[in-house]
């Protein structure tokens, strides 16, 4: 009854799985496979159900018994990654809108069409700073120069639909906040422009070249560092995300779906910001 919730959904394939199948069937010639081929070319896309029928084709291929074309002409170890990434994101979705399902109130503060959103006030956040018409931090903080605040550069990314994307960091200790789900971005380097900052940290954690933003603004939460938040949106492939070590899973997430997740501090009141300013 669960997976009910998936039974609509339909999945992109990335790009680069389509060329690798694209490539093999001009050069293979087992006709089950090529048949597969040629449908996963023309979708373009699968659905929940036919990632579990990928699955169970990958799981259960025997290479000694099986002929290696018809794996190849599936895509590969390319897809076979790709469902086993999507098929674990996807039922721990299931439990998140199970959840939301079963606890979220009427009154959420927000409307399902992202309409007004009641937020913290960014002056009711900050401590001691405030931001110029260029987003740079002016004012002082008490016992602490300007210039000695720790600078973090973080990216709001939205996708067309108004999903949020967000990375899920490594179950390791020495991590900050392992095991949560977080936006995209990290420290700025001594010397190193804010935004120069948050398209490298974009760049090394999930692949992709950002390189206009919508918006952005600024807020400290504690005497030490200040966050510089950036809102973009991507309009590209939603699947061409290549992660780094430091994390173990993204998804592109509904507001509400946010609600009912393990995330790192404060992340919900930078995405209302976010939200205000670029979509009311």
């Amino acid at each position: 009854m669960a997976n009910s919730f998936l039974y609509d959904n339909t999945y992109p394939i990335p790009k680069e799985i389509l060329r690798h199948i694209n490539t093999k069937l001009y050069s293979l010639s087992d006709k089950e496979g090529i048949k597969r081929a040629k449908n996963l070319l023309k979708s373009k896309s699968v659905s929940y159900q036919e990632l579990k029928r990928l699955k169970n084709f990958f799981d259960h291929f025997d290479v000694e018994k099986n002929n290696v074309e018809q794996f190849e002409l599936a895509g590969g170890q390319l897809m076979r990654g790709w469902v086993d990434h999507m098929l674990d994101t996807q039922r721990d979705l299931i439990k998140t809108k199970e959840k939301s399902l079963s606890s979220v109130k009427p009154d959420l503060h927000h409307d399902l069409s992202l309409g007004k959103v009641e937020i913290p006030k960014i002056e009711d956040i900050n401590k001691g700073v405030n931001e110029d018409v260029n987003g740079e931090v002016t004012g002082e903080v008490p016992g602490k120069y300007k210039s000695d605040l720790q600078k973090n550069a973080l990216a709001v990314i939205f996708n067309p639909d108004k999903k949020i994307l967000l990375l899920k960091r490594a179950p390791i200790v020495e991590y900050w906040q392992p095991n949560k789900w977080a936006l995209v971005g990290g420290k700025v380097e001594n010397g190193e422009d804010v935004e120069e900052a948050v398209k490298r940290e974009i760049e090394e954690e999930t692949g992709l070249i950002i390189d206009k933003f919508l918006e952005r603004f600024v807020i400290q939460r504690n005497p030490d560092s200040v966050e510089h938040i950036f809102i973009t949106i991507y309009e590209g492939d939603p699947y061409d995300i290549k992660l780094n070590d430091e994390h173990t899973a993204y998804e592109w997430f509904s507001y509400i779906e946010i609600n009912f997740i393990n995330t790192v501090p404060n992340l919900k009141d930078y995405i209302n910001i976010a939200l205000n300013k670029n979509y009311n």
